[in-house]
């Protein structure tokens, strides 16, 4: 079921990886288009600083994260472990965003470790 869910986020335009991870162990599982590794330091190394950012200062808890430059990034919070992670050239931030608000009660209900 975690790999549909994956799959049909690759679906969304612009969108070439999905990532699931977990906070402290890193990456759980991915789905990518053919010739694409994923960056798996450099997003945990993103999931660290928002963390700590927020921490010190006072800013709450953190949520979701997005980058868009060259390379778009959007890190969104599926759970307090757990992360969903799509990363794309092209494609509309807020499209990618819904897509993951639409399969967020799936993503929740599949009892991640």
């Amino acid at each position: 079921m975690l790999q549909r869910v994956l799959g049909d986020l690759l679906k969304t335009e612009g969108v070439d990886q999905t990532l699931l991870f977990h906070r402290h162990n890193g990456l759980i599982s991915s789905v990518v288009e053919e010739g694409f590794m994923p960056p798996v330091e450099r997003l945990m190394g993103l999931i660290d600083k928002a963390e700590s950012t927020c921490g010190v200062s006072d800013l709450g808890e953190f949520f979701e994260f997005w980058l868009e430059s060259e390379e778009k990034i959007m890190i969104n919070r599926i759970d307090n472990l757990h992360y969903i992670i799509l990363l794309g050239f092209s494609g509309k931030i807020a499209r990618w965003r819904h897509a993951i608000d639409h399969n967020r009660s799936i993503l929740k209900s599949l009892n991640l470790r």
